[in-house]
């Protein structure tokens, strides 16, 4: 039936059309009926264009299901066009759907496309009731001679339980009938540009839409086409699946600092915190920019609340699940409340080859993440997820009260794009619990860079620690540099950067930045990273970089874990410029697999505790180049080396730990590493061990090297003006035993400033010698040496027991000719008096010796 240029008035039922398919009704005036046109059952094919629709008593267009509840056939005007008509100034609705019914298609899903229609408004209304108008004969107008007028109040133009199914957007905005000698309704043409909020043009077609997602999946819009979103909300979950730009207001206005003009929202259209994907992007060269996405729809509820106390309704904003999708740029967007990532590049599998091209710059990522375990999806919220070799460049991006900031894993192809597409910079992330997870690259796989970002710490009671940056499970170099890593806002256990599973033939390059207010500066170990062995160990170089530890806490800690069972070797390089100010410890090489491979000019300023702590390690470092407090080992005077060594443990304070040496050629003792015997152990041949002042309770021995013992009154002849001593005393009584020997080839050895003293105040022997109880035999006794010198030294309180039929104060002996060694400047008093004297000098000597030495 095709029904033209009528005017159709007065009636009952202007028009009623059941189950009848393929109708056309054009160009009439269709008024002043009790009903316009009723729609029953199935109705497909139909054409209503150019029409008046108007001044009917109940509504101007109604849908129903006549067959008395069975829905069979199910309404529907499949394929249909009710476009370009003037809807206007029915009295109870415009266009109303009314089928009920269990088995009918949920409302949404039985769409009648009545767009390009005037409703007389421009802003039509909704309503999901019925229309509310009066019985039949109620309703006769005045003008058919019943009392009935139109309702005072405004009734809504789109109604009924179905009024999803009526797709009345974009509607005309202008209502003037272009061509008013025409009959019927001629629009205005270019205004079918209204809707409820926002509008979407294909700037290659101009074709106008109301949603992003009609305007992708029109089909006139093709690959290399661009929409332009306007601001207003949207209200969908997208598909893209051509090559596209979906540009909002702002596409060319930075969310972090700009000033943005009225956004274009979108928002979820269902809610599945645990896996709605708010932009699946199944196309490659797709640009998305300018918009604000936002999880939570605030008409819908999920009951999961992110860390913020928002209602979550969706993980993710847009995503790449699909394989062979390259050049996605995603910027100037403000992505937030989210469960899971904002932007996630994943691909289908692993196994599907590399992408790249990838650009994820300059959005504003917020809020994101949810502890709730009911969720599903507890402990995640960062702002990039790549995985599965997707190559990309995230830079200029900000994001504010996430979990995470980035994250990688499982990258093991080359990248097959440009190097540019391997790096993460100039971010700015404020995070709960990582500012970047760099993570299991391996094989083949491209370097990434991790660059002048800035990571700082929120503190959060569902966490345990935060780390700025880890690096684990990378067999592949990665490049580290001028970060800025700052742990204040925690109270958690708090790394600024940890290496974890890093191969040694990938070693990680850390260098520039600042690492600030952190429980450890720098953490290396096997263990902790991910709670699990680390196969791989740790290794790392670190250069030309700041630390400043929290009052309690450590620059840079090298572990090999009590937790681990495999002992991966853990190694680190200190290389030029690194500078570890404040914190209770500057550095500490933990157990056996723990290695400092070199020191180099690392700088210790105002370290509360010790610049350096060896803990169950055996391992040597040079710390020469080392400055502690402005001062090398060089520089500093012999004072301030003492205290420079009371902030070291190592083998002079543990004979099973390595040594630290700070100054070439030259060792330190402390009372507080309290044993010259350790000092001489470390000592190389030819070094000069330095005992500061006290007493130092033990028996030392010089044995198959050359050492120069140097004490406080070094260079002070044993008989004149003398400072506090170092004084070696017995650590018992010794009677018959040395209190310092040099011996089995220690040729050379000299010993300079000291007070051998057989008097221990702390022991008591009962023998008295001069109003002093005597400990000890024997002070210095030289067996087989050559050109040794004893000086400026002082052996005093030596005697004999019935055990130990002699007391000495220098005693040389040889079995073979020895030569070349000198007594002098020295003070020997208060040797008990025995068969060997030498009354001048006091310094008693078998015949032997002295003829063969001499």
């Amino acid at each position: 039936m095709i029904l033209r240029e009528s005017r159709i008035w007065g009636n009952r039922s202007g028009i009623d059309i059941n189950n009848s398919n393929n109708n056309q009704i054009l160009n009439c005036i269709i008024e002043d009926n009790h009903t316009g046109l009723i729609f029953r059952n199935q109705t497909d094919n139909t054409v209503m264009n150019e029409n008046f629709i108007q001044n009917n008593r109940t509504v101007g267009v109604l849908f129903l299901d006549a067959s008395s509840g069975t829905n069979v056939p199910v309404q529907t005007a499949a394929n249909s066009s009710f476009n370009n008509n003037s809807i206007t100034e029915n009295w109870y609705g415009q266009v109303v759907d009314r089928q009920v019914g269990g088995s009918l298609p949920a409302p949404g899903t039985n769409l009648k496309n009545f767009e390009c229609n005037w409703y007389g408004s421009n802003s039509p209304s909704l309503s999901t009731l019925n229309s509310a108008e009066p019985a039949y004969s109620a309703l006769i107008p005045v003008m058919f001679g019943g009392t009935a007028t139109p309702p005072v109040l405004p009734q809504p133009n789109i109604a009924g339980p179905a009024s999803a199914n009526i797709k009345f957007q974009p509607y005309l905005t202008i209502g003037t009938d272009n061509a008013p000698g025409t009959i019927g309704f001629q629009p205005v043409p270019g205004n079918c540009q209204g809707c409820l909020s926002g509008g979407v043009t294909n700037t290659t077609t101009m074709e106008f839409f109301c949603s992003i997602q009609e305007a992708i999946d029109d089909i006139n819009t093709i690959d290399g086409h661009t929409l332009q979103v306007l601001a207003g909300t949207y209200v969908e979950n997208l598909i893209v699946d051509k090559e596209l730009s979906i540009l909002g207001p702002n596409s060319a206005i930075s969310p972090n600092g700009g000033t943005r003009v009225a956004e274009a929202i979108l928002l979820p259209a269902t809610s599945d915190i645990d896996g709605l994907e708010m932009i699946q992007v199944l196309a490659s060269n797709v640009t998305i920019s300018g918009l604000t996405i936002d999880g939570n729809n605030p008409v819908l509820t999920s009951g999961f609340l992110s860390a913020s106390g928002v209602d979550i309704d969706a993980a993710e904003a847009i995503t790449i699940y699909s394989d062979n999708r390259n050049n996605l740029n995603v910027s100037k967007n403000i992505i937030k409340n989210l469960s899971y990532f904002g932007v996630t590049l994943y691909g289908a599998s692993f196994s599907a080859p590399a992408t790249t091209g990838h650009v994820i710059t300059d959005n504003l990522f917020q809020n994101f993440g949810t502890y709730n375990n009911a969720s599903g999806i507890a402990f995640w919220g960062g702002a990039v997820l790549l995985y599965n070799n997707q190559y990309a460049q995230v830079s200029n991006n900000t994001g504010t009260n996430l979990r995470i900031g980035v994250q990688t894993g499982n990258f093991a192809q080359a990248n097959p794009g440009a190097a540019l597409y391997q790096s993460i910079e100039n971010n700015t992330f404020n995070t709960r619990r990582l500012g970047i997870f760099h993570n299991l690259h391996y094989s083949a796989s491209s370097p990434y860079t991790i660059n002048a970002n800035n990571f700082t710490a929120i503190d959060d009671a569902n966490e345990i620690n935060w780390d700025g940056i880890s690096l684990a499970s990378l067999s592949v170099p990665s490049t580290t540099s001028n970060n800025i890593i700052n742990g204040a806002g925690t109270t958690k256990n708090s790394k600024g950067i940890q290496v974890w599973n890093v191969k040694s033939t990938s070693i990680a390059a850390v260098s520039g930045g600042t690492i600030s207010n952190v429980n450890t500066g720098v953490f290396l170990n096997n263990f902790e990273g991910y709670n699990s062995n680390a196969d791989d160990g740790a290794h790392a170089n670190i250069s030309v970089i700041s630390i400043t530890p929290n009052a309690a806490g450590t620059g840079v800690r090298v572990l090999d874990s009590p937790s681990s069972t495999s002992h991966a070797n853990v190694q680190l390089t200190i290389g030029p410029g690194v500078m570890v100010t404040g914190g209770t410890k500057g550095l500490t090489i933990e157990n056996d697999a723990a290695t400092l491979i070199a020191a180099n000019n690392i700088t210790f300023t105002a370290t509360t505790g010790n610049y350096i702590e060896l803990i169950a390690n055996d391992g040597n470092i040079d710390a020469t180049a080392a400055t502690f407090d402005t001062k090398t080992g060089a520089t500093a005077t012999l004072s301030e080396n003492y205290d420079i060594e009371d902030k070291i443990v190592h083998g002079t304070d543990n004979p099973a730990l390595g040594f630290v040496r700070v100054k070439a050629n030259e060792v330190f003792v402390t009372p507080l590493s309290a044993s010259i015997q350790r000092g001489v152990n470390v000592a190389s041949t030819g070094d000069q061990v330095n005992v500061e002042e006290g007493t130092y309770a033990e028996l030392v021995s010089v044995l198959g090297k050359t050492v120069h013992l140097k004490g406080a009154n070094r260079g002070s002849d044993g008989n004149g003006p003398r400072i506090a001593e170092t004084k070696i005393v017995p650590p018992a009584t010794s009677f018959g035993e040395v209190l310092l020997t040099i011996a089995t080839g220690a040729h050379g050895t000299t010993v300079d400033g000291f007070e051998i003293n057989g008097n221990n105040p702390l022991v008591t022997s009962g023998l008295v010698v001069d109003a002093e109880d005597i400990d000890a035999s024997y002070g210095v006794y030289v067996e087989d040496c050559n050109n040794v010198i004893i000086e400026n030294s002082i052996v005093k309180n030596l005697g004999e027991n019935s055990a130990t039929p002699a007391a000495v104060g220098i005693f040389l002996h040889s079995v073979t000719p020895t030569s070349g060694s000198v007594i002098r400047h020295n003070l020997i008093q208060n040797i008990e008096q025995l068969r060997y004297l030498l009354p001048l000098i006091g310094i008693i000597f078998t015949l032997e010796c002295l003829f063969r030495g001499t």
